[in-house]
């Protein structure tokens, strides 16, 4: 048996609740190319200013928008800005399957501001 009883062995992890800095990535279109433009617009010429930093996809102002959204152009796209997706917030049942299947979270609402 080893040195420490079953009753006072130390537990190889722990759990504990995470407060962590996230970017909002709020879409106020489905239409990725507009995004891409814009993004390039605003980000292109620092393309260190997010350091693979998390981010949550709003899809509230596209939520009743019947156009499909390409979760994996949408990924693909961010990730070149050094932003990470790991959910979405918001979004029609449509929008919450396709970011599943893209293995995404579908997340609880979060406060957000402008960057």
């Amino acid at each position: 048996m080893s040195a420490a009883s079953a009753g006072h062995a130390r537990a190889s992890f722990d759990l504990k609740s995470a407060s962590l800095p996230l970017i909002s990535v709020v879409l106020k279109t489905p239409n990725l190319a507009t995004l891409s433009q814009e993004l390039q617009a605003r980000f292109g010429e620092t393309p260190d200013f997010f350091d693979n930093d998390p981010a949550v996809v709003v899809l509230s102002a596209i939520e009743q928008d019947t156009t499909p959204l390409s979760f994996s152009v949408l990924l693909t796209l961010l990730k070149h800005y050094r932003l990470r997706p790991i959910g979405i917030h918001g979004g029609s049942a449509a929008h919450r399957d396709a970011a599943a299947a893209a293995g995404l979270m579908d997340l609880p609402d979060i406060s957000s501001a402008a960057v």
